[in-house]
């Protein structure tokens, strides 16, 4: 089991709320006792293995450029692709940090 957290992205940049999160689910899980992941939907131009600094062991990313624009128009709209997406990658979930 693991934590998994969405890291939101605008333009291809990582927002700094996204990095607070990362810290907060690294010691969710510290204090649960397992590891700390992220997903990111969109296209990044950082990189996201640097990301690693912020407590997470393991990044996933859903790299589509037509969900740059979506994520922008609805969070509602991918909240479902989020979780279905989380539950493909990591069906044992201890928690969500968004």
């Amino acid at each position: 089991m693991s934590v998994l957290i969405f890291i939101d992205q605008s333009e291809g940049h990582v927002k700094k709320s996204s990095l607070e999160a990362l810290t907060y689910g690294a010691d969710v899980a510290k204090q649960l006792g397992t590891t700390a992941e992220a997903i990111v939907l969109g296209t990044v131009s950082e990189d996201l293995a640097a990301l690693g600094k912020y407590g997470v062991s393991k990044i996933h990313q859903v790299s589509n450029a037509a969900l740059n624009n979506a994520i922008k128009a609805s969070a509602v709209r991918i909240w479902p692709l989020f979780c279905a997406s989380a539950a493909t990658l990591k069906p044992n979930l201890e928690a969500f940090i968004l």
